[in-house]
């Protein structure tokens, strides 16, 4: 959640705390109070998923770091940089050697791994004489198929902290639009006013706290 969310929230907890005072209550503000807190519980569940979603997604921001990282610097610029050696002079070699820039997308580091594999395969046993390891060629695949996966899975989590954001932002407007019934519902029941002024205090949302303005100092004479 956002602080504005956070701040639209606490404002719905206070509500309901104020509607409990309320006794007795009219029928018709019982009904829109359990209608109030039957919205604010599946709020706060939208709101631990929202957050588990979040922290899920940073740690599998710092996973696909690392697997691109593994992919660009321990496969491909030792063949890639080497190769261009090795093959001097063959006919293309600086086409099919070609990378992406550093900030393309995981698709197509992933469509690179895979081309200069399969470029490569000819060109094995010269890399081999290079006292490159006799896999070379499969870590470099297995290390693409990686980041594959890990990108889709991260994709998976954006989407999921997605429709729990919006989740979130349609669970505070249903709720803030029964506050505003319930407002309408009090004031047509002719509740103690005393009461209302409370209910109107607790249901508002409160303003952004910024920071406190500087206080000019005096230059120094």
């Amino acid at each position: 959640m956002n602080a504005r969310q956070k701040r639209g929230g606490n404002s719905i907890d206070h509500s309901l705390g104020t509607l409990r005072q309320l006794k007795p209550m009219p029928p018709t503000l019982a009904h829109a109070a359990a209608d109030l807190q039957a919205a604010y519980d599946e709020l706060r569940r939208q709101e631990a998923t929202q957050d588990i979603a979040r922290r899920s997604l940073g740690a599998h921001g710092k996973s696909l770091a690392i697997t691109r990282r593994n992919l660009r610097e321990k496969h491909l610029l030792p063949i890639v940089r080497r190769g261009k050696v090795l093959l001097k002079g063959w006919p293309g070699i600086r086409e099919e050697l070609r990378l992406p820039r550093v900030r393309a997308s995981d698709a197509e580091w992933v469509a690179a791994a895979r081309r200069i594999a399969k470029a490569m395969r000819p060109h094995k046993k010269v890399f081999l004489n290079a006292q490159f390891s006799p896999d070379f060629l499969q870590g470099l695949e297995r290390a693409a198929r990686e980041l594959h996966a890990t990108s889709r899975s991260e994709n998976a989590q954006a989407t999921q902290r997605a429709l729990s954001t919006r989740a979130v932002a349609e669970g505070l407007r249903h709720c803030r639009d029964l506050v505003a019934a319930i407002d309408s519902l009090a004031v047509a029941a002719d509740v103690d006013p005393r009461w209302l002024a409370l209910w109107r205090k607790a249901k508002r949302i409160p303003k952004r706290v910024g920071r406190p303005p500087r206080k000019k100092t005096a230059p120094l004479t």
